[in-house]
């Protein structure tokens, strides 16, 4: 299983965050800012994940369409063979 860079960064600070609002809620920790700060980041990393998975998503369906068209184009060119042989008209 392959990790990428934006998954490692989110999990890292999910703990980071857990860690600022149990020290925050039981003891005299960082302020509110702080765990803002880390909320944004979090928020910041989804969507840069999001968007590497979208890219990948359009580029599949890009070469996948792709691959589909010469597909099409072979079988368009047997089937041409095969009215040909059987002297039908297409």
């Amino acid at each position: 299983m392959k990790f990428k860079f934006w998954e490692i960064l989110s999990w890292l600070l999910v703990v980071l965050l857990v860690v600022l609002v149990t020290w925050r809620v039981f003891g005299n920790g960082p302020s509110e800012w702080s765990v803002f700060g880390v909320v944004a980041g979090f928020v910041l990393v989804q969507v840069f994940g999001f968007g590497e998975r979208i890219t990948r998503l359009e580029m599949g369906t890009k070469n996948g369409f792709y691959n589909m068209k010469k597909d099409v184009g072979l079988m368009e060119n047997k089937l041409d063979l095969v009215c040909e042989k059987l002297e039908v008209a297409r």
